[in-house]
This record gives structure tokens, C-alpha cells and sequence, in this order.
């Protein structure tokens, strides 16, 4: 039994935090011998020791890896303008510092501070976010992201057998060690879920869980089964126990207990700061639901399951469009949004014909969504729904169902596009253009010419409608 699913930590308050303020005050003035004059000790004072402390309290788990050693060093040479030898035997006083006026430090992972680092630019993160977050700094974060696009970039031009020709020479202040972390780093990505579990890890370190990511996965995936369904209380009850006094049952949909190896209490506390987290919500009923970003989430790990799934039901010989139409019915939005997306890619169209059973009406990302992997898909069959978006009172529905109309390629569509180029909204009008010009009709020819040259019309409809005259003549030409 797990008796706690808080994670410890340590924090630098009270005496402690005037003992290490002394302390570091002592080694900048006189164990370095920095200046003393009252104006210099009043920005150590209100300064530099603050954003130290800020930098010490939150990384105090790795203190003892020469990685933040080395973090350390670059803060106080970027950031407060030590020279870099200074700053790199300041950083190891400070540290050793620091663990005379702690009991104790816990030994660090050589690489957790780059960890935490990579985790937080795979995921997204802006540099300054990054760098407000772990008090390293921002130049640092930059530095990094910089040497890692890099790589990124050398890896996927010459390959992944060609890594160890790499020269630090195309790196920026980038050392071997380095250089090797992002190597493993990168190859993390060939687990399909590794951006997933990078995301869950990240939620358990902000929200201060000690869980593992696949825990936090899994209770989310129960959330999105049982959404609008269950209260707090009755979420508690399938989370521990797979059921709930309401008659809910867990195993019946995901064969699984995420929590129930935590006492109720570490299952309550988890779901507490889920809420205060913004990663779950409760609705005007009082009903759990997913978070948009939770949501997003669940929908990467479930998409795969679910669009085998429905192939499974629309595919020739075994066609059952209604079975396929209620796998995506009661899905979170944006997990259907996921799922759609994966559904295009497979450049079926037999999918088109359940994605069009979808209610669009009720929620417009859907709806442009399904217009967007009709284009995908190119197949003709979509071509009544896509001219029918194109008369829908909302005009982002209309340009995304002209782009759509010129993905498929269909000259059957010709007649409605050029309809849209009476458009009173200048992006439909462009969608339109480009639409046509991927069909390549010359009997469009006179119409698109009259707007290139209207000085009333839009001037980025008309330089589209330029390119689009180009483009007809030079495939005529060609032809």
C-alpha cells in the first residue's frame, strides 16, 4: 500500500533561509571577494541572493548533480555578469554551501536537471515559461532549445547512424555529455506515447503527485469514459474501487484500477489537485469533465484504439456504418477531433460516410474538422456534404469547405466555387481562388482577372487571384 501520493519537498523558509541568505551574502563579499560598499550589498541583498534562493528552493532535489552545478554557473554568468570561472567555482561554493546549512540533500540523477529541461520543450513550453519554472536561466533554456532544433535537424537530414560524425562545432557551447543526453532523449521518441508520458510527468511535477505518468494516463482515460456521468464522489469510488455505490462500473469499460494501490484519501488528494490544476472540471450538474488540455491528451493514447475500431465496421464485407457511428457518438469532443484526424490519414473512403453522420451542427471544430479530412481524403462521395458547407451562414466553414473542394479535385465542384467568389468575406474568397486553381479551368479565367484588377477588392484576394491567373496560364502552356 502507498501511504502517500504527495511528493515530498523540501523548502528553504523560516531560519534556514536567513541562515543560507548569510551565508551566500559571506561568499559573494568576502570568500570572493566581491565589493562591500553599501550600494553593492543593497543588490546583493534585494537581488541577487532572492533569485539564488528562488533557484535553490526549487531544484534543492538535484543540488548534488553536476549538471545544475553547471546551471548554476551559466545563471550567475548570464544573469548577473559573473566571468565564467568565477561563476563556475561560485556555483560549487554555493551548493556545498547550502548543504552544510541543510540536514541533508537527497542524491541527485546526474541528468534530472536536463530532464526536466527537455520535458518542458517537448511539450511546448516558451523559454521563459521554462525558465520561470525551473529559475534557470532564460539564456540557458534558449541556448539549449537552439542546440537541440539542431540536432533535430542534422539527425533527420543525415540519419540516426550518422550521430557520432556530428561535430560540436555545429552546436552552440554544447558538450559531449550533452550532445549524447539529446541522443537518448531522441530516441525516447520511437515509443509512439513518449510526447504523452512527457506531458503526464510534467502534470505530476506542477501538481506536486507522486505518481507515476502511466497512473495518471490511465485515471484520465477512466475520466473520459464516465464523463457528465459521475460526480466527485462517485469518481473517487471507480478510481479505488472500480465501482460506485450508484451502480458505475470501471472494469466494464477499461478492464483496469489506475489507484488501487492508494489509500482513498491519496486518491481524493489526486483528484483535488486535478481540479485546482485546471485538468478536470465539474459542470453546472456537478458532473466530472475533462479539461480541454486533458482532453487533447486522452485523445493521442485512445485515437489509435478507437479508429481500429471503426475500419473495422466500415470496411467492405463486414460494413456496420451504425456500430462505427457509436464508437465516436459519446466521445469527448476533442478526443473526436483526434480521432477524425487518424481516420483521414489512412486515406479510406468508406470514412467519410460515418464521419458525416456526426452532429457538425453542435460544435463547429467537429464540423471543420470533418470538412478538412473529406479534403484529405479526396473522395468524390464527400462532394455533396463539402458543397454544402459551402453555403453555411459561417465563414469559416465555407473557406475551409473551399480549400477542402480544391483538395479533392473534382471538376464537379467548379460551379460551386466560383459562386464563392462573390463571397462578401475576403478568406472564403481566397480559399476559393486557391480551389480553383488547383482544378485548372480556363473558363475561370475571365472572372479571376476582373478581381486581380478590381483596386476595390481586397489587396490579398487580389494578389492571390494573380497567382491563381499564373498558375492556369502556366499549366496551359505546358499542357
Amino acid at each position: 500500500m502507498i501511504s502517500n501520493i504527495k511528493l515530498g519537498t523540501q523548502r528553504i523558509d523560516g531560519e534556514l533561509r536567513e541562515t543560507i541568505s548569510a551565508s551566500l551574502l559571506k561568499l559573494l563579499t568576502e570568500d570572493w571577494g566581491g565589493p562591500k560598499n553599501p550600494m553593492a550589498q543593497n543588490y546583493y541583498r534585494q537581488v541577487v541572493i532572492p533569485e539564488l534562493l528562488n533557484c535553490l528552493e526549487i531544484n534543492l532535489h538535484t543540488l548534488l548533480s553536476p549538471v545544475f552545478s553547471d546551471i548554476l554557473a551559466k545563471k550567475l554568468n548570464t544573469q548577473f555578469g559573473f566571468p565564467p570561472t568565477f561563476a563556475t567555482g561560485l556555483a560549487g561554493d554555493i551548493i556545498a554551501s547550502v548543504g552544510e546549512d541543510t540536514s541533508s540533500l537527497p542524491q541527485a540523477d546526474l541528468y534530472e536537471p536536463w530532464e526536466r529541461l527537455f520535458r518542458m520543450l517537448s511539450i511546448g513550453e516558451a523559454p521563459v515559461t521554462i525558465a520561470e519554472r525551473t529559475a534557470f536561466a532564460q539564456e540557458y533554456v534558449e541556448l539549449i532549445r537552439k542546440n537541440y532544433r539542431q540536432f533535430i535537424k542534422l539527425i533527420t537530414e543525415h540519419g540516426q547512424k550518422s550521430f557520432e560524425s556530428f561535430a560540436q562545432t555545429e552546436f552552440i557551447e554544447c558538450d559531449e555529455q550533452l550532445l549524447h543526453f539529446m541522443y537518448k532523449f531522441w530516441q525516447r521518441f520511437e515509443d509512439p506515447h513518449y510526447l504523452e508520458r512527457l506531458k503526464a510527468e510534467d502534470i505530476a511535477y506542477q501538481m506536486g503527485l507522486n505518481m507515476e505518468p502511466t497512473e495518471i494516463l490511465a485515471s484520465l482515460v477512466v475520466i473520459h469514459d464516465f464523463e457528465g456521468q459521475v460526480d466527485k464522489n462517485q469518481l473517487l469510488e471507480l478510481l479505488k474501487y472500480g465501482n460506485s455505490r450508484q451502480g458505475k462500473k470501471l472494469e466494464l469499460l477499461t478492464g483496469c484500477l489506475p489507484l488501487q494501490d492508494y489509500s482513498y484519501q491519496d486518491v481524493e488528494y489526486f483528484v483535488e489537485r486535478m481540479l485546482s490544476g485546471g485538468y478536470i472540471n465539474i459542470d453546472y450538474s456537478g458532473k466530472i469533465t475533462l479539461a480541454t488540455k486533458s482532453a487533447q491528451l486522452v485523445g493521442a493514447m485512445l485515437a489509435p484504439r478507437l479508429v481500429s475500431s471503426v475500419l473495422e465496421n466500415i470496411m467492405p464485407g463486414n460494413k456496420n456504418i451504425n456500430e462505427a457511428y457509436s464508437i465516436l457518438q459519446d466521445l469527448n469532443a476533442h478526443v473526436v477531433e483526434k480521432v477524425i484526424e487518424r481516420l483521414a490519414r489512412t486515406g479510406s473512403p468508406e470514412v467519410i460516410e460515418v464521419l458525416q453522420m456526426l452532429p457538425q451542427k453542435q460544435n463547429k471544430r467537429i464540423y471543420l474538422k470533418i470538412i478538412w479530412a473529406c479534403g484529405e481524403i479526396g473522395a468524390a462521395t464527400a462532394l455533396d456534404f463539402i458543397i454544402d458547407a459551402m453555403q453555411h451562414r459561417d465563414a469559416m466553414i465555407r473557406a475551409r469547405a473551399c480549400f477542402a473542394m480544391g483538395s479533392i479535385g473534382d471538376a464537379s465542384g467548379y460551379f460551386a466555387l466560383m459562386r464563392r467568389l462573390d463571397d462578401d468575406v475576403p478568406a472564403v474568397k481566397e480559399q476559393a481562388l486557391i480551389g480553383i486553381g488547383k482544378l485548372c479551368v480556363r473558363s475561370a479565367l475571365k472572372k479571376i482577372e476582373s478581381i486581380a484588377n478590381d483596386l476595390n477588392e481586397d489587396i490579398h484576394v487580389r494578389h492571390i487571384a494573380r497567382e491563381v491567373l499564373e498558375q492556369i496560364k502556366s499549366t496551359e502552356s505546358k499542357d
